[in-house]
């Protein structure tokens, strides 16, 4: 069996596992929240000519603390952040403590990659780098975290979304999927008064700025 071939066995054997614990862990309605980021986020995979597989495991695994104590979310991020093979996580880790308006509230990102990581035994970067920053978006991430953000972000159950995301998640390309996700999201949270992490509102900026340049 060679590497690749590797890898896919064990994310197909963590994803089993994973989907036989999230029905205990996460209420009714997150669990299909869940289930419809997962088919959103393959299909844009499949799109952008990324693994759908591992972009399944990302979502399943992106809301997996979600619903547990923040206790519980909190002990999880800690540990990834002090793990040194990850010095990215260390530093959202600090971004989020830093901001204790709406740290409680993105925890679960983070908390959700240490989860995959120290319980399942998964190390493969790309998808830990979805599951952590899929709440707060990064101008950095990789491939595979942007579309987890966009599948996420656009997912149908949320509130307040365009009547044409289901056509956009066909037919626009990333940037623009993102530029709508990060509308969505900031549009979102100021309805709420909700606090807006700076790494959300660099993505939004930058992403306008780019746009604005076509």
């Amino acid at each position: 069996m060679d590497s690749t071939e590797s890898v896919r066995s064990e994310i197909k054997a963590v994803l089993e596992r994973l989907k036989a614990e999230l029905p205990r862990m996460q209420r009714p309605s997150r669990l299909a929240h869940t289930h419809s980021v997962a088919r959103i986020c393959a299909s844009l995979c499949e799109r952008f000519s990324l693994d759908p597989l591992e972009g399944t495991l990302a979502a399943y695994s992106h809301d997996a603390l979600r619903d547990t104590p923040l206790e519980m979310q909190y002990k999880f991020a800690m540990e990834l952040s002090d793990y040194d093979k990850f010095s990215s996580f260390a530093h959202l880790y600090d971004r989020i403590l830093a901001s204790p308006a709406f740290a409680d509230k993105v925890i679960h990102g983070l908390a959700g990659a240490s989860y995959l990581f120290f319980e399942f035994g998964y190390s493969e970067y790309p998808a830990l780098e979805a599951v952590a920053f899929h709440s707060t978006g990064d101008l950095a991430i990789g491939a595979l975290a942007k579309t987890l953000y966009v599948a996420d972000k656009l997912e149908p159950s949320r509130l307040g979304l365009s009547s044409g995301t289901a056509q956009a998640l066909e037919t626009e390309s990333m940037d623009a999927l993102l530029l709508r996700a990060v509308t969505a999201s900031v549009g979102h949270l100021k309805g709420q008064r909700g606090a807006i992490a700076q790494s959300t509102l660099d993505l939004y900026n930058a992403l306008q700025a780019k746009d604005g340049e076509k």
